[in-house]
């Protein structure tokens, strides 16, 4: 355990001599505020951020079977199950004037380990780079959100233990419990080594001038990307079409360290507190099998059903294409809320549905949404509906295409041209038929809700004129 500390701190004793090693001279301009560097350099000391964080937490569902006793639930258990540990983050704020002056903010740029347990005697490791925008680091109060890429290693076990014996059911206790433990101890609900995302927001305190208090909330996602091989030795495999993407969503406390503070600040850059884009799309979607079975499994038995047969030559990539228009009214320096709207022609659609309802993958979509702006850059988050989903109202799929959730990231390449690189991911809502319900000719009313996922849908990259 002691050496995975070991790479942070080499990293930190390499990287922070080379920030030192830049002019620290600054010339204040007292009228205005801003702290200029002296001379021509734009480079000066970066101030270091040495942060230690305990966690507490909770996963989104995952499956479980319950031991008590030694007896084994005859089924699977959705529930969430609990986390704990600790994050150790090194962070570099960058004063680069260039940076200021196309981001309108001062990024921190650095890297984080963590380690976490779960109380199903579950193991998480992750390590990732991250980048927060700081629009006044030397104020006594900040606002900061924060996104990191990098890798994790899961180790969370199928089986948990809820109850064991104890000396008064057995004088064996302790040798009976060992050999539940043997037992179970290769059943895994997963055990691989993953990609690693963290949206994060936080608060920050500056207490003095080189010590900060620093609660936030979290959202770490580890997706699983491996195929669900079927294993004989295996007691209890997961059931096929089962999500194992991991979901924490997490509550922290920092106490950071400030080495090398700076005072160095530049003018603040005016923003457009409205801003209207209107553009062209395009971009690929994966033809989608299993959207074309569940419509076709709610058809059955209908009129809409005869004739039903699937695409003889689907394709596994088809285009998406069309227009869009949004509309942002920003709040603060770095928040802007939308509304928009887009017109588009799903080929994929078109085939997934063709033969069932209609031929047409003609979308009119509605979103709302938050974009996040670091002055020219602007990171996307909207939520859409698609108005035309009741092409097969009056059935539970309908559920499967009504709503959808679009990230992206936006840059103004001059004061009015706009490209976009846009990922969509629809939110479908899981619905099962109520006891007694199952022989007869099933309606809405007839469903409960089963769950809620969220399913890769199309990327695609957009380019307009903004005003």
């Amino acid at each position: 355990m002691k050496k995975i500390f070991v790479i942070p701190i080499l990293a930190f004793l390499v990287i922070y001599p080379l920030s030192t090693s830049i002019g620290k001279n600054v010339n204040s301009t007292k009228s205005t505020g801003v702290i200029e560097p002296e001379g021509n350099k734009d480079v000066l000391t970066f101030p270091c951020v040495i942060q230690i964080s305990p966690f507490f937490g909770i996963t989104k569902q995952i499956l479980q079977k319950e031991v008590k006793k030694g007896n084994v639930s005859s089924d699977f258990v959705k529930k969430n199950i609990f986390a704990y540990g600790g994050t150790i983050d090194v962070g570099f704020i960058q004063i680069w004037r260039v940076l200021y002056e196309h981001l309108h903010c001062y990024p921190k740029i650095g890297f984080l380990f963590s380690y976490g347990k779960t109380n199903n005697h579950g193991n998480i490791f992750t390590f990732a780079a991250y980048m927060s925008p700081m629009y006044d680091y030397s104020s006594t109060f900040e606002f900061i959100p924060k996104l990191g890429i990098g890798a994790a290693y899961i180790n969370i076990p199928l089986v948990h233990i809820v109850e064991v014996f104890t000396e008064d059911d057995n004088p064996k206790a302790e040798e009976l419990n060992d050999k539940i433990n043997e037992k179970y101890e290769d059943e895994k609900y997963r055990k691989d080594v993953c990609l690693y995302m963290l949206l994060g927001a936080y608060f920050r305190f500056l207490i003095h001038q080189t010590w900060e208090v620093v609660p936030g909330i979290e959202m770490h996602y580890m997706p699983f990307f491996g195929k669900k091989e079927k294993d004989s030795k295996k007691l209890f495999p997961i059931p096929e079409g089962f999500n194992t993407d991991l979901k924490v969503y997490t509550a922290s406390l920092s106490v950071g360290y400030i080495l090398n503070p700076s005072l160095v600040k530049y003018q603040k850059e005016g923003i457009k507190r409205c801003r209207i884009d209107v553009g062209l799309l395009g971009g690929i979607k994966m033809y989608d099998e299993k959207l074309f079975e569940a419509i076709k499994l709610d058809l059955e038995g209908s009129e809409a059903d005869k004739g039903v047969i699937a695409p003889k030559d689907p394709g596994k990539i088809q285009g998406v294409f069309g227009a869009l228009a949004k509309c942002g009214l920003s709040i603060g320096n770095s928040h802007a809320f939308t509304i928009g709207t887009e017109f588009a022609y799903d080929n994929a659609l078109a085939v997934t549905i063709k033969n069932l309802i209609r031929d047409s993958g003609i979308r009119i979509i509605f979103l709302f949404g938050h974009d996040f702006i670091w002055g020219g850059l602007s990171f996307v988050q909207q939520l859409g509906f698609n108005l035309l989903s009741s092409a097969w109202a009056g059935n539970r799929t309908i559920f499967k295409d009504l709503a959808f959730v679009r990230l992206g990231m936006n840059y103004l390449i001059t004061n009015n041209i706009f490209i976009e690189l846009s990922v969509k991911n629809r939110i479908e809502v899981d619905l099962i038929l109520k006891e007694g319900k199952e022989n007869k000719d099933p309606s809405l009313s007839d469903f409960k809700f089963d769950g809620l996922d969220f399913r890769f849908d199309s990327v695609d990259i957009r380019i307009g004129y903004s005003f």
